[in-house]
């Protein structure tokens, strides 16, 4: 068995079990590295661990295209990611003994684009070369500022674990949006708190936009929703849909949000790679 392997879907769901009906815990976008930790004999589920964020759980064998360890060396997490909330990607070639190779692929914002050209705007998944409109990639478009990019997927609705345009939760939009601007951070509003990656911001007074809002549960006091400073005292994040709320130096004020529990800031994010990140702020 194969340590490695790639998604191979436009969005493939990672459950907490062995079951399609098990808790969805993560989502795979086409694309996206995986460690194969564990396949039992006759079961159609594999073990694995996402390999840029270090998440676990369990998807359907089919989902996922092996790969040996000597090509798993020519798919590092690329900084190459679709910048657009929905794109269509062609094979420039006939495989014979794969079709599902063969069909043009939907693709959701913030995928990964492996090997890519930028001359000829391809890149490779397995065997495959695919055509993306150059347009469509981030790299192609430094002129996007982050609040276009974030109200580009502007009511697109919540889902549990979501992290496609299809459906995202409150941590699955941040990441994604990051990994659009050429920075790949972890999974949930309780780990993005990484001293290696972010630095504290004191208040909201002092929050720059594309800070990373946390905001805490007050019942069971910890972080528990987290959004993208706009600027101006506005937050984009999505609970219920994406949307854009005011804020303060206490939490979130909206009709929408103020009857909920976790609209009081936590803590302010800043990257300590903001400068060297692909988009204007």
């Amino acid at each position: 068995m194969s340590k490695y392997g790639i998604n191979i879907r436009t969005v493939a769901s990672v459950r907490l079990n062995k079951s399609d009906t098990s808790e969805m815990v993560n989502q795979l976008l086409f694309g996206d590295m995986v460690e194969i930790i564990n396949q039992e004999l006759n079961s159609r589920w594999l073990y694995i661990r996402k390999l840029s964020d270090n998440s676990v759980g369990y998807v359907i064998f089919k989902t996922i295209l092996p790969i040996d360890n000597i090509d798993f060396n020519n798919y590092k997490i690329p900084i190459e990611t679709t910048c657009s909330p929905i794109s269509i990607v062609y094979p420039t070639k006939i495989i014979e003994n794969f079709p599902l190779h063969n069909s043009p692929v939907i693709l959701s914002i913030g995928t990964s684009l492996h090997n890519y050209n930028k001359t000829t705007s391809t890149f490779f998944v397995g065997e495959q070369e695919y055509y993306i409109n150059p347009k469509d990639v981030n790299i192609n478009n430094t002129s996007l500022t982050i609040n276009k990019i974030c109200e580009s997927v502007l009511n697109t609705p919540y889902l549990w674990a979501g992290r496609s345009v299809m459906g995202f939760d409150c941590s699955g939009f941040v990441q994604c949006i990051y990994q659009v601007l050429g920075l790949t951070i972890r999974r949930s509003s309780r780990i993005m708190e990484d001293k290696k990656i972010f630095d504290d911001i004191s208040s909201i007074d002092d929050a720059q936009i594309g800070d990373i809002v946390l905001f805490v549960n007050k019942i069971k006091n910890r972080p528990s929703h987290c959004g993208i400073y706009l600027g101006n005292n506005q937050v984009i994040h999505c609970s219920g849909f994406v949307h854009i709320s005011r804020i303060d130096n206490i939490g979130i004020r909206d009709e929408y949000m103020e009857k909920d529990p976790f609209c009081f800031i936590y803590k302010i994010l800043r990257p300590k790679q903001k400068d060297n990140l692909l988009f204007n702020f």
